[in-house]
């Protein structure tokens, strides 16, 4: 019979006898301006938009990666369309999916993503690559997966966030960003360097058939209206424009606003543990053998910070991290965090939302150390329209990506939670810069606690956890081991 203490005490003996952590990667410092580097999208169509119009413009070069690309008709098929339209002009298109994700979401048949880009061949062949499912060596499970949302065209523009591909995203309150500038040179250098780490174990999709022919899709079935079509032509005619080369190679000011990347390169360092990566299979040696920046970098924060913003998908926390967050607000911080929803989003099976349930020790724990907890509530329409028109959405999830720490913004792909690092392959940038932070705090945190926030409550959560933990033994183990 399975035991989890022996097996949590042989966890913890593998992490004593076996190696220390990789090194994960954390670029130089680059200067950064938040007018000339910098464009937040939070609407999904305007995203969306401009994913299809840089593929459109790319004149060499396109580098993807995506946790997935849907089975989604209207989304998804007129970006799939210029991808082959762009490779029959000439351009090198590279494109990365996690298995997890077309596995649950591109369930199409002969209309799914792999056979449209690839069954007729085009004229520059498309570098395809789905990560995961069968992996070469022991130690990986089937949850394992790229999670960077990355668009490079030209190795000089960049789209990045926390949205993959399909209608889904609409109704996720989350954010894209257009960049340009220095940080450009080291997305594409961790592009190159994913890219090659994942061939280790998979290699890109080769097919023979020929039987197909894709139907093209060229347009949405939708159009951008209003201040979101000017949005759109605002943020392209920003991208397209080449950046002055004055601005590329100007040196960090003292005290002047600077930004880096951190990579939880989990696919690099679970290569790196070559006959020993079956031992990592268990939650626990991971979250203690990988070297993840990004949670390195929030905790170095909270040692200091006096007001911390912190979404996150769920509230299964990293433990360095949950301490971290609990001897800031010890001392004083505040300490902000915003979690999904209570309720379950689809059918239910469960009263509670089944991330909620795995998320409320840690969540708990918050609660009783003080800390401003919060749960997404879908309750209305985005008030402010700072950055999209208002009355124009209701979110029904919470999918943003944003951390504030002071005057330090931290945003990609990472949801600042455990599954994140024991999982994924994360790609975050972190700036330093009082005027971005401020106005992320107010019109991304702030306007998201407003329109669809929902305070928790220390007794009400208490209750919740009590009432769960009574159920262990008729609830699988996999479920409550959190608890």
């Amino acid at each position: 019979m399975f035991n989890p203490k022996s097996f949590i005490k042989a966890a913890a003996l593998l992490v004593l006898v076996l190696p220390s952590g990789a090194n994960a990667y954390v670029s130089d410092w680059v200067p950064f301006n938040h007018e000339t580097d910098l464009k937040t999208i939070v609407s999904q169509r305007v995203d969306t938009a401009l994913k299809l119009a840089l593929i459109r413009e790319a004149k060499n070069t396109l580098d993807i990666a995506s946790y997935d690309e849907r089975c989604d008709v209207a989304f998804t098929r007129p970006v799939l369309t210029a991808l082959r339209d762009a490779a029959n002009r000439g351009v090198k298109v590279r494109f990365l999916v996690s298995w997890l994700g077309q596995k649950l979401y591109d369930n199409c048949g002969r209309q799914s993503t792999r056979e449209y880009l690839l069954e007729v061949p085009t004229t520059v062949p498309i570098d395809y690559i789905i990560f995961g499912g069968d992996f070469k060596g022991g130690g990986w499970s089937w949850f394992d997966a790229i999670h960077e949302k990355i668009v490079i065209a030209d190795n000089r523009m960049v789209l990045t966030g926390g949205r993959g591909w399909g209608a889904y995203y609409l109704g996720l309150l989350d954010t894209g960003f257009a960049i340009r500038g220095p940080l450009v040179p080291l997305y594409v250098e961790r592009f190159n360097a994913i890219w090659q780490a994942v061939q280790e174990q998979v290699s890109p999709v080769r097919m023979t058939r020929q039987h197909y022919k894709p139907v093209r899709h060229d347009n949405f079935p939708w159009s951008l209206q209003g201040e979101e079509q000017a949005t759109y032509e605002n943020v392209l005619a920003w991208l397209t424009t080449t950046y002055p080369s004055t601005l590329q190679n100007r040196l960090i000011e003292p005290g002047a606003p600077r930004a880096r990347l951190l990579h939880h390169d989990f696919v690099a360092q679970m290569n790196s543990l070559g006959k020993k990566r079956g031992n990592y299979i268990d939650i626990s040696a991971r979250l203690n053998y990988l070297s993840d920046p990004i949670i390195d970098e929030a905790i170095e924060k909270l040692a200091t910070v006096k007001a911390a913003r912190i979404f996150m998908l769920n509230g299964v926390t990293h433990p360095r991290l949950l301490t971290a967050m609990l001897g800031a607000r010890a001392r004083g911080a505040e300490v902000n965090v915003f979690f999904n929803k209570l309720e379950p989003t689809e059918k239910p099976l469960t009263p509670m939302n089944p991330t909620w349930i795995l998320s409320i020790r840690d969540i708990y724990s918050m609660l009783l150390g003080k800390i401003d907890v919060w749960a997404f509530a879908p309750t209305g329409w985005l008030q402010q329209g700072i950055y999209m028109p208002k009355d124009q959405i209701s979110f029904e999830y919470l999918h943003r990506k944003l951390s504030i720490f002071d005057d330090t913004v931290i945003f990609g792909s990472h949801n600042m939670n455990s599954p994140s690092t024991f999982g994924n392959d994360e790609l975050s940038v972190e700036i330093e810069d009082p005027i971005l932070a401020a106005d992320f705090a107010e019109h991304l945190y702030d306007d998201a606690l407003l329109t669809n926030g929902q305070v928790q409550d220390v007794l009400q959560v208490g209750r919740q956890y009590k009432w769960l933990k009574k159920l262990r033994g008729v609830i699988p183990h996999a479920i409550l081991r959190s608890m």
